[in-house]
């Protein structure tokens, strides 16, 4: 069989399988709807036994019907209505997810090779160099992302502030925006490592981690429309907090994913114990930009991306005080 007339006879199958979920629901559903009338009925007219039988037939038939809805609907929400859909998807979330985990394995070698290499006068200029490097990083996470949203979006980190070791309490610290896509100059970024911001006056970060404090254990921060969630917010007396005044221009949308490891299963509490380095944030401005057939995998990537760069941000903060405290001994 050549190979048009097997993509012909595989989409043929595919659009099968769509219409016969369709069927088997609408059906499944008129039975459950039909055996519910029946139970009713016998119920008035005083036949339990009756009764009972086609309550139980019409919670079998609902049962069904919902479990063809459903498979249905994925089917239809992730537009894959063929095969050739079906492999297009595949191809594209594989090669997003192989193009971004290639990256930071070479930054993570990198960054190991030129420290122990000792390539580097102070930890400043380390710092600099993986700073440019986590750049180039984010740029081909937004491209990517952009690839398979279809729409423009920017990346940053912001990490914990890895100047002051002393301080372990995450609320009490500052955050440095440590790079962002779309930079093209290193020292405009440099410059923002000196600003240090406050978790506490940015909503995004404080959710995450004031979420262990009551147990909800937020594990990412989203917000399809910041707009609506800052006036949700102030009916009840509060409001978005965002150490940029004017997120409004720069984007409506964010997925935020912290940085971070998990120490313990949970205490008698059941609150878990993490160490927190920063946080990944990804924004739009275009309020649908997370919310379309691609967006469980994304908020699956993104998160993954998160725990892989916990490995990356945590060698590269051990290294720059190992170089901050070798540079100290030597004057």
């Amino acid at each position: 069989m050549g190979k048009k007339k097997r993509e012909k006879t595989n989409d043929q199958n595919w659009s099968e399988s769509f219409l016969i979920k369709s069927i088997l629901a609408g059906i499944t559903l008129l039975t459950s709807i039909v055996n519910l009338i029946v139970a009713i009925t016998n119920l008035l007219n005083g036949q339990s036994l009756p009764a009972i039988i086609a309550f139980i037939f019409t919670v079998i038939f609902l049962g069904i019907s919902i479990i063809a809805f459903s498979l249905r609907s994925v089917q239809k929400s992730n537009g894959i209505k063929t095969q050739k859909d079906y492999y297009e998807f595949v191809e594209k979330i594989s090669g997003a997810t192989h193009n971004i985990l290639h990256r930071i394995r070479n930054s993570i070698y990198y960054m190991e090779k030129a420290y122990n290499t000792n390539s580097y006068v102070n930890a400043k200029e380390f710092e600099q160099d993986i700073t440019q490097n986590v750049m180039q990083l984010l740029d081909c996470t937004a491209d990517t992302f952009k690839n398979i949203l279809g729409v423009d979006v920017r990346v940053c980190i912001k990490c914990l502030d890895y100047t002051k070791a002393d301080e372990d309490d995450p609320s009490k610290m500052n955050m440095i925006t440590f790079a962002r896509s779309g930079y093209q100059n290193i020292f405009d970024i440099m410059k923002e490592h000196k600003f240090p911001i406050k978790i506490k006056e940015n909503t995004d970060f404080s959710e995450i981690v004031q979420s262990a404090n009551n147990k909800r254990q937020r594990q990412y921060f989203y917000e399809k429309n910041l707009k609506e969630f800052d006036a949700r917010l102030k009916e009840n007396g509060d409001n978005y907090k965002n150490s940029n005044l004017m997120w409004e221009q720069d984007y409506i949308t964010t997925i935020v994913c912290p940085i971070r490891l998990q120490l313990n299963t949970g205490d008698e509490d059941g609150k878990l114990t993490y160490r927190l380095i920063g946080f990944l944030c990804i924004d739009s401005l275009d309020v649908e930009a997370f919310d379309n057939i691609y967006s469980d995998f994304c908020f699956d990537l993104f998160k993954g991306l998160a725990d892989i760069l916990y490995v990356f941000l945590d060698k590269f903060i051990t290294y720059y005080n190992q170089i901050l405290e070798e540079r100290r001994e030597n004057h």
